[in-house]
């Protein structure tokens, strides 16, 4: 059995904008699943948070014991998860948090008001050197306990912007970063390429404002033919 996890790269987000099961049938861990003949578990999410990655891949192996192969996305460095003690429940957020912002239900246009946390965040305690050490630091902590537990994994980067050439890290000490194999792990424009090179492998960019159940639609995630191209690569790394 192949494990996935990531955010809403892995997701399949914008491959359809409201239906699941062609989401579920056209996203790369559906043509791995076929291609090897094997069960894929794929549990991400949308918006998911690199803390919440890790965390939520470790209780499932916990619960369910070891794959054969684990193959982990991780997303931008800018999200934060803060447990929320009133709902007692962990909630990630990004800059974004920080202002009102419009979206649609039930066919009408609301606003989602302002996370005060996000605001308290991003003003007081954001930097750059703050999100690269808690990535990687997630990302080596992943990287220990898969070692610990003996299963086989693979790597990568589903964003920071796929319009950018190549996302880059500043030399900021980051030990972590140092300590682990993944150090120079593939990021999704290495794999599919930016969108305004090869729009081939993204969706028509859509407003922001338009939500839908799995996400926002902004044109990007990998359509159909990124997700084919993201499968083979990964297949090749599969042991």
């Amino acid at each position: 059995m192949i494990f996935c996890n990531g955010d809403s790269v892995t997701f399949g987000c914008e491959l359809s904008k409201d239906n699941m099961e062609y989401i579920e049938e056209h996203r790369f861990s559906n043509i791995i699943a076929k291609k090897l003949n094997k069960e894929v578990v794929n549990i991400s999410n949308v918006f998911k948070v690199n803390n919440s990655i890790v965390r939520s891949t470790i209780k499932w192996i916990e619960d369910n014991g070891n794959p054969e192969f684990a193959l982990i996305q991780f997303g931008p460095d800018k999200r934060v998860e803060w447990y929320n003690p009133k709902n007692k429940v962990w909630q990630g957020f990004g800059p974004n948090a920080t202002q009102s912002r419009p979206f649609i239900h039930n066919g009408k246009i609301n606003k989602k008001p302002a996370n005060p946390a996000a605001i308290a965040y991003y003003s007081e305690f954001d930097n750059l050197h703050i999100r690269q050490m808690n990535m990687w630091m997630n990302i080596y902590f992943m990287e220990t306990y898969l070692n610990y537990k003996g299963i086989p994994h693979y790597f990568w980067h589903g964003k920071g912007n796929p319009r950018e050439e190549k996302r880059t890290y500043d030399d900021l000490g980051n030990e972590y970063r140092e300590m682990s194999k993944w150090k120079d792990m593939k990021e999704m424009c290495d794999i599919i390429g930016t969108k305004n090179k090869h729009p081939e492998n993204f969706p028509e960019s859509h407003s922001r404002i338009i939500g839908f159940r799995w996400g926002m639609a902004n044109g990007i995630h990998p359509n159909k033919n990124g997700h084919k191209l993201l499968a083979e690569h990964f297949l090749e790394h599969i042991i």
